[in-house]
């Protein structure tokens, strides 16, 4: 135990950013001398690993015969073998980071260089591969990568025994723990890498990813076998050292950085082409008997795949990315992209499962609120979309055979939302489910609106759909716009922020949709229409839903009465589309703040608010078409009671011209703001989109009313038993 007080006074000395007494050499002999003689069945690995001459069948006998002890004596050398691996793996770190004093820089660099070419470090670490504790272990691969990261920075070279390791070790046709640790180390490396400050890092990565190719893919290619036999539990896995979810994830995440090498350094190999060219095992797995976690992570890998997002999670400020990164990306995000419309026709989704109780991430914890999981939703439904998008996009290209439409995929998709949807989360018009499935990830839904946008065009181009044929498909882009308006209010200020928003998702949409618009006016009208003729229809399913369909609201917004923000709305009046007065209490009147402050203007309408105003506050997120946003928008009541009077004067539905409203707000606040030069980018474009709006509204406001809902003959999605 004197050592381990030693290399604890080491750790202190390294904390306060001093010098530690002990020398550099003695410190490292001790911590090489720790991590084996403590623990003395890695001490037998250990003897093992110093010849590069050893049989894969040594490694797993004597990691088979390895056994945590489980007495005290054992338990003091497990937390002394810790705090070594620990000190070694925060030492690089440090080191990489250049968070230390110069001196004490000097000392950590000399004590890994000594432990690595005097007392072969690595020969050490990578004995623990094969323990079956759990904490050993992820010390061990946490210190290993450090230390991988630190010797590529010092030398801009891998370490040759770590690469001849994990290569043996994924040779290996029935995977355990050796293959769990070994794909998460190297998992971390990339990572580390992609994220570092690496002279060479492109090269570095290309001699990594380029040495997976001989062992990496006959990995992959037989993750379906250990799926199957997982449930007969063979003898070779009765020592549990094989956990087939384990294993799954920690291929999938290597699978992710892999393909993030690819997007973001254009290196392309093998392993990194495997979820484009065998997208059947992926697809697979989603529907096998596994657990949950795992189909939900390699649905989210194709989702990221298909979006060109994969490493979005732990890069930032990438580089733009595109399909034009190398030669074969073109052919494989097309490839994969058939292989999921493959799929759907044959009744993939009907076997993808989406839990009726959602949990938290990976956890048993279930999410305070009730419904489906949105996660598997939105995935699946995106994974679709975007595949449906990139057919559409080379078709001509690839020479792929354009009578096939996406007609029949978006019903199936319709079928597959409308299975899980139920009880509060039904849907009253089949283009709503874009704002009820994305409700909750702002860019998903953007990137959904504009897909279904561009599937809407690509439809009326090639075979002219009509608006009612687009709603029994879930895709009239004005009914979604609709919709999307509803969610947030119709306030402006919300569509202000995500404008000004470092994604650029909604302006590519937004503009798109505008141009649309402005061509359509009569077409955005029917949809207003339709929809408020769906409201007293809707009011009534609600009714018999009881308190699963109206959720319980905020006592800040019952007390006021005030009008949810989407959905089936509180004192909504139907299809008269006015609604009932709020009686306002003192301490109700405080508004919530804007999402922008755009009132940093001499011009600029002041934000003050007056007793008039009513809030919109409370939980938002009580109904599906809600969307939880800080701050809300403040209605006049005797702006909206003058404006309703105006609007009943009007043969223009109610929501046309608050639809109408709201963007011409949107367009004078975008010109008060570039005129002060405080608006992000360039918006003269977009300003002349919303300069038309109000003159549409007034050229088509004085025409005679619409005879019928253009969506009288659409397929109504709400089954009469619902």
């Amino acid at each position: 135990m004197d050592m381990f007080f030693i290399l604890q006074d080491v750790h202190k000395c390294l904390l306060a950013g001093k010098r530690p007494t002990k020398g550099s050499h003695e410190v490292a002999s001790m911590l090489c001398s720790v991590i084996c003689e403590s623990w003395p069945e890695t001490c037998l690995l250990c003897q093992t690993a110093g010849s590069c001459e050893h049989e894969n069948s040594n490694y797993q006998t004597l990691s088979a015969r390895f056994h945590p002890c489980t007495n005290g004596e054992g338990q003091k050398r497990k937390e002394i073998v810790c705090f070594a691996l620990s000190l070694l793996g925060s030492t690089s770190t440090k080191l990489l980071s250049g968070s230390q004093s110069d001196q004490t820089r000097l000392y950590c660099k000399e004590v890994l260089i000594n432990a690595l070419e005097d007392f072969s470090l690595s020969s050490k670490l990578v004995t623990f591969f094969g323990v079956q504790d759990r904490l050993l272990s992820h010390f061990a691969v946490r210190c290993i990568s450090s230390v991988i990261l630190f010797q590529l920075h010092e030398s801009n070279s891998l370490d040759s025994v770590w690469q001849e390791r994990y290569i043996q070790i994924l040779q290996n046709p029935h995977p355990d723990n050796e293959t769990v640790c070994s794909l998460l180390t190297i998992t971390t490396v990339i990572k580390g890498v992609l994220t570092g400050m690496f002279t060479h890092k492109k090269d570095a990565l290309e001699q990594l990813v380029i040495s997976l190719d001989p062992v990496f893919p006959g990995l992959y290619s037989g993750i379906l076998t250990w799926i199957e036999r997982e449930p007969a539990k063979p003898v070779s896995c009765a020592n549990d050292t094989f956990d087939v979810a384990t294993n799954l994830v920690a291929v999938l995440d290597l699978l992710e950085v892999l393909v993030a090498v690819r997007l973001n350094l254009k290196i392309c190999s093998l392993s990194q082409r495997l979820v484009f060219q065998q997208p059947s095992v992926a697809l697979q797995v989603i529907c096998s008997p596994v657990h949950y976690l795992v189909q939900k992570r390699t649905l989210l890998l194709l989702k990221a795949c298909l979006l060109l997002k994969t490493g979005d999670d732990f890069m930032t400020g990438g580089a733009e990315l595109s399909l034009n990164g190398d030669g074969h990306m073109t052919s494989d995000i097309l490839a994969l992209a058939n292989a999921v419309l493959n799929s759907v026709a044959a009744g993939w989704l009907l076997r993808v499962p989406v839990s009726s109780k959602a949990a938290y991430f990976g956890g048993n914890s279930l999410l305070s609120r009730s419904g489906p999981d949105f996660v598997m939703l939105r995935s699946t439904s995106l994974v679709l979309l975007k595949s449906l998008e990139y057919r559409i996009l080379y078709e001509k290209e690839e020479g792929l055979d354009p009578a096939v439409g996406p007609q029949s995929y978006l019903h199936s998709l319709m079928l597959f939302v409308n299975q899980h949807l139920s009880g509060a989360w039904l849907l009253g018009h089949s283009c709503a489910w874009v704002s009820v499935v994305f409700g909750e990830q702002d860019d998903d839904m953007f990137e959904a609106a504009r897909i279904v946008l561009s599937l809407y065009l690509h439809q009326r181009g090639s075979s002219g759909i009509s608006n009612p044929a687009a709603c029994d498909t879930g895709c009239n882009p004005h009914c979604c716009f609709i919709y999307l308006l509803r969610s947030i209010a119709f306030d402006h200020s919300v569509l202000l922020d995500f404008l000004i928003s470092t994604e650029t998702c909604f302006l590519d949409y937004f503009v798109r949709y505008l141009k649309l618009l402005r061509d359509t006016w009569e077409d955005f009208e029917l949809a207003c229409q339709c929809i408020e003729a769906r409201e007293p229809v809707m009011e009534a399913k609600a009714a018999t839903c009881g308190s699963e369909t109206l959720a319980a609201v905020d006592g800040s917004m019952a007390s006021v009465g005030c009008p949810k923000a989407a959905g089936i709305p509180l004192n909504w009046g139907g299809a008269s589309g006015s609604w009932a007065t709020p009686s306002v209490g003192g301490a109700t009147q405080a508004l919530l703040r804007p999402l922008v402050n755009y009132a940093s203007s001499d011009e600029s309408d002041s934000e003050v608010p007056s007793a008039h105003c009513v809030p919109i506050v409370g939980n938002m997120t009580s109904h599906p078409l809600e969307f939880s946003k800080v701050g809300g928008c403040s209605v006049g009541l005797h702006d909206r009671i003058q404006d309703e009077v105006q609007e009943d004067q009007s043969t223009t539905p109610r929501m046309c011209r608050r639809a109408a409203t709201c963007l011409t707000e949107l367009g004078k606040v975008i010109f008060r703001l570039r005129k002060r030069k405080l608006f992000p980018y360039k918006p003269d474009s977009l300003l002349k989109l919303l300069t038309g709006i109000g003159a549409n509204l007034e050229r088509h406001s004085d025409k005679a009313p619409l005879d019928s809902c253009p969506c009288d003959t659409s397929v109504n999605i709400l089954s009469d038993n619902q």
